[in-house]
């Protein structure tokens, strides 16, 4: 027999409404990330180019939150489509070294994205391990 009482219905209930919310939420970023490529191919031949490159290095680190990277490309799409709108070229745009202009643009957001998280964790948790293996040395004297 099935547990068909009033706690297993209400909980069918918050399980198909929450899944109707998360599919929600994914059309929309589907539609947003649509627009984003939109307005991404009226840029012109090397901004849109080089945009298209760090988006592909951008994509390597994850978020920990749905929605999250949307906001970050957005961003990304607005600097680079005033930088057209302005003449400024993609050489000063990203400067000498790419991967460290895409690094600092994420840092921006670093909150979101799982790998900032990481890093601090691993830092931390050395730092502490370091920390208690010199409080144990005895002193030299």
């Amino acid at each position: 027999m099935t547990n068909t009482g009033p706690g297993r219905i209400a909980w069918m209930r918050r399980s198909i409404s929450a899944t109707w919310e998360y599919l929600a939420a994914m059309w929309n970023e589907k539609k947003l990330y649509k627009q984003h490529t939109a307005r991404a191919k009226q840029l012109p031949e090397g901004h849109r180019a080089a945009l298209e490159a760090v988006r592909r290095y951008v994509w390597l680190f994850p978020s920990n939150r749905g929605g999250a990277l949307m906001p970050l490309l957005d961003d990304l799409l607005v600097l680079f489509e005033e930088s057209a709108e302005n003449g400024v070229g993609v050489a000063d745009i990203v400067g000498d070294d790419p991967v460290e202009f895409a690094e600092a643009f994420l840092r921006n957001y670093s909150q979101d994205l799982w790998l900032y998280r990481e890093r601090d964790r691993l830092t931390n948790t050395i730092d502490t391990i370091a920390r208690a293996e010199r409080s144990e040395q005895p002193e030299e004297g």
